[in-house]
């Protein structure tokens, strides 16, 4: 899995003797990482869309996908596995880590999702989950129309969020 490779990336790097020349190619090899994961992932939803909802899917593209990952703080996901590349403690790296993988996997299901159904349904909103305590759906706390949504205002809202993306063609009552 993803999150083993890493943590044998990390334990090498760890006891590296030339830890600051050693550093990039580490860093390098964790990002190959998470790109390997985000395409596994885009691939598997792709074929599911296509057999799902006979969907052509020319309009997607894995590289602006991944750039629209979970941004709230201004960190772009190759910022946090920079950030997590320095940890010291194995434990606190693997949990940050992999933290990550569930968080980005999450938003590249909701995205591509979204860029695959946005054509073929008129309203979007978020399905906020119980899971969550401290979600705030921001602009998709009702139904919005699905020209008027980014791929930056779907979930995840924070890591480890559970919500999800909801599609109708008319307005439902008794919803916002």
């Amino acid at each position: 899995s993803a999150v083993e490779k890493a943590i044998k990336l990390h334990k090498a790097y760890q006891k590296s003797e030339q830890k600051r020349e050693d550093f990039e190619e580490y860093l390098e090899d964790l990002l190959n990482v998470i790109t390997e994961l985000a395409e596994k992932i885009f691939s598997y939803i792709l074929n599911y869309l296509r057999e799902e909802y006979d969907i052509e899917v020319e309009n997607l593209s894995s590289e602006e996908l991944i750039a629209s990952f979970y941004s709230a703080d201004g960190k772009t996901i190759f910022d946090r596995i920079q950030e997590y590349a320095e940890e010291k403690d194995l434990t606190s790296f693997t949990y940050k880590f992999y933290r990550c993988c569930r968080s980005e996997t999450a938003g590249l299901i909701n995205r591509c999702i979204f860029n695959s159904l946005k054509d073929k349904f008129k309203y979007v909103t978020v399905r906020l989950s119980n899971e969550c305590g401290d979600c705030d759906a921001g602009i998709l706390s009702g139904w919005v129309e699905t020209s008027k949504v980014n791929l930056s205002d779907l979930p995840p809202f924070h890591p480890d969020c559970c919500c999800s993306v909801e599609f109708s063609n008319e307005k439902p009552k008794g919803r916002k």
